[in-house]
């Protein structure tokens, strides 16, 4: 005898095992989520003019397209280190750096740049750089980042850590 389960049926002769009325509706429910999300994922991979945040140049020349070129992608990054951070306030974000890359740069940058009147960091990110590089060091030192969760995640780890009071972000 066919059961009826939204538009589809279902012959439980056909079926090695019956399953309970309950079961079932929480599968469909399940698999009508399933689907809105997997619509919803598609609907956001579809690049949209406003995503495209280089566009093309004035001779013409396109630009090569990759999701790490656009705001949504910064945006959708750094909400979820936001979230990360309000779990564990240890977890300061991704090191986009590899290995020891991060700690050269710093280094680097200590030894080479003039730091007495402060920095301005351009893509600022999380801030964790911009904290290392004013720790103990008087000046100003502003941090903008046109990801605006990027802005807040290193406000956030600028309070949390000593020696950063003077670091501002926008």
């Amino acid at each position: 005898r066919p059961i009826a389960a939204g538009s589809a049926l279902i012959d439980r002769s056909m079926a090695s095992y019956v399953v309970s009325d309950e079961a079932l509706e929480r599968t469909q429910k399940w698999a009508v989520a399933r689907q809105a999300h997997e619509a919803e994922a598609a609907a956001a991979a579809t690049p949209r003019p406003e995503d495209d945040d280089a566009g093309a140049r004035a001779d013409g020349v396109k630009h090569l397209e990759s999701a790490l070129g656009t705001r949504a992608h910064w945006e959708e990054a750094y909400e979820r280190e936001l979230r990360n951070f309000a779990l564990n306030p240890k977890d300061e974000g991704v090191d986009w750096f590899s290995d020891d890359t991060g700690e050269r740069l710093l280094e680097w940058v200590r030894a080479t740049a003039p730091l007495d009147e402060g920095v301005l960091d351009l893509g600022c990110g999380s801030g964790v750089f911009l904290c290392d590089l004013a720790a103990g060091r008087p000046g100003r030192f502003l941090g903008v980042d046109y990801a605006a969760p990027a802005v807040g995640m290193a406000a956030n780890v600028a309070r949390q850590r000593d020696g950063c009071d003077h670091v501002r972000f926008a």
